[in-house]
């Protein structure tokens, strides 16, 4: 009886050492997959990152775009109103110069 005990506490040790060896090399593997996974997260982030700065830049671009067209539409406004007031002036001129 002894003997078996014995077989069964070696078979039992031995099953315990493989499986000590197998949480061992999925541990292993887990870890170097985390650090794969962290690395490309922080390539990812970069990258991210990147793009938020570009689509800031292209706001601000956008928002100088905006002030630009304002300020060409406000000086059109006032060449225009230069414009009706000067062939007011023109018309006067003429009726002037018919009376003359």
């Amino acid at each position: 009886k002894t003997r078996q005990l014995d077989r069964d506490k070696r078979v039992v040790k031995k099953r315990l050492n493989l499986r000590e060896q197998e949480i061992r090399t999925l541990t292993s593997s887990y870890q170097k997959e985390s650090a794969k996974l962290l690395s490309k997260n922080k390539e990812l982030t970069i990258a991210l990152d990147s793009v938020r700065n570009k689509l800031h830049n292209v706001e601000q671009e956008q928002d100088e775009i905006d002030m630009i067209r304002k300020e060409l539409h406000q000086a059109e406004l006032a060449r225009d109103e230069l414009t009706r007031r000067f062939e007011v002036l023109q018309m006067d001129h003429d009726e002037m110069a018919k009376t003359q």
